[in-house]
């Protein structure tokens, strides 16, 4: 048997964005998607969606609970239940 444990120092790392970061005229009801250098999957935590203008949460996604977080290899995607508001810049 064998009784080796193997721990990860390094964090998975952001490859792409999309929408691309800083992008203009996205649509209202896009999903986000972030792509990895490597697999990942789902564990815990919340990933919040904020208004830039005023910080307020535009949504919180559970990562054990939230229909709207899938990931697929080394893809998270993100659809939040309510649309982007026209006009506004939005973080994570």
């Amino acid at each position: 048997r064998d009784n080796n444990l193997v721990v990860e120092t390094d964090a998975p790392k952001i490859v792409s964005l999309k929408p691309a970061h800083q992008a203009t005229d996205v649509i209202q009801n896009a999903n986000l998607e972030i792509t990895f250098d490597e697999n990942i999957v789902k564990n815990f935590g919340n990933i919040v969606i904020r208004k830039e203008s005023d910080e307020s949460v535009f949504f919180t996604f559970d990562m054990q609970t939230s229909v709207g977080v899938t990931t697929s290899g080394t893809k998270l995607t993100l659809n939040p239940p309510n649309d982007f508001e026209l006009g506004q810049t939005y973080y994570i």
